[in-house]
């Protein structure tokens, strides 16, 4: 049975957004995953430790034959091949792949949490969701991703990406 994920794709180093998109494709040569939707990219200032470059930053629908636990394990693997090294929490990366959402599911486990736990907090994964679905619902919160973003508080930039 075919199912979607919503994701949230970034990069800080290198060639951020050459990155993503070749993690997208990564994803959609996959023989069950199909990228159907992807968001402008956007420009976007790091949580994170200072003195690091922002991001580049975009989310994307894929549609998918594969378990939540299968899918992570895909993205996990398209992140090592592009060199992500996980030394410090928010730290600068070449590739970062969330899964935002999963329509229909609820996981809580010490692998693999959905809806992403920090989803409603980052204006940089909410503008792009927004772009490709502004009217689905946080499951647990029940509000619109588009009402999620009008909570924020404007404390980070977010740039639409021109060229991209």
């Amino acid at each position: 049975m075919t199912e979607g994920v919503f994701i949230g794709i970034g990069s800080n180093q290198g060639a951020s957004q050459s990155i993503c998109k070749k993690a997208l494709i990564e994803i959609n040569v996959h023989p069950q995953c199909q990228v159907t939707k992807v968001s402008s990219w956007y420009f976007t200032e790091p949580m994170g430790p200072p003195n690091q470059p922002n991001y580049v930053n975009s989310a994307a629908y894929i549609e998918t034959n594969l378990s939540p636990y299968k899918f992570l394990d895909l993205c996990l693997c398209i992140e090592q091949f592009h060199h992500r090294e996980r030394t410090m929490r928010w730290g600068p990366r070449t590739l970062d792949i969330d899964i935002l959402l999963w329509p229909g599911k609820i996981i809580r486990s010490h692998r693999l949490r959905i809806p992403h736990p920090e989803l409603q907090n980052r204006r940089f994964v909410l503008k792009p969701l927004s772009d490709i679905e502004p009217h689905l619902k946080h499951p647990l919160l029940g509000k619109t991703i588009d009402e999620l973003l009008e909570l924020l508080p404007e404390h980070f930039k977010v740039e639409f990406l021109e060229n991209s």
